[in-house]
């Protein structure tokens, strides 16, 4: 399986330079953390189904604040594309609380 970079390290068997250029296109800015780059690549490859496991994002740890809002995006992006997600396990990623308009 690859093991992406942004640059290759011959090290690393299998290592192959992420294709950002294909992936992030000149409008696109919402890449808050790796996992918003992976959901990218898999829409970008044409994945029928990702799994997303082990993945909590707890919003008390700063560096996961920021990366919600655009994991949650990649995610919509990903289902707009007709990809089924699944977010295994406890994770902020889940939609929460009641539907906006609708009784409980």
């Amino acid at each position: 399986k690859p093991i992406y970079r942004w640059e290759p390290d011959a090290a690393l068997p299998g290592c192959c330079v992420y294709p950002r250029e294909r992936v992030a296109d000149a409008d696109e800015r919402d890449f808050s953390g790796s996992l918003s780059w992976m959901l990218a690549l898999a829409i970008a490859e044409g994945f029928a189904s990702i799994g997303i496991f082990w993945c909590p994002m707890d919003s008390n740890e700063r560096h996961y604040q920021h990366q919600i809002p655009s994991v949650r995006y990649w995610i919509g992006r990903a289902r707009g594309a007709g990809i089924r997600v699944t977010v295994h396990g406890d994770s902020l990623l889940k939609p929460s609380g009641p539907l906006y308009g609708c009784k409980a």
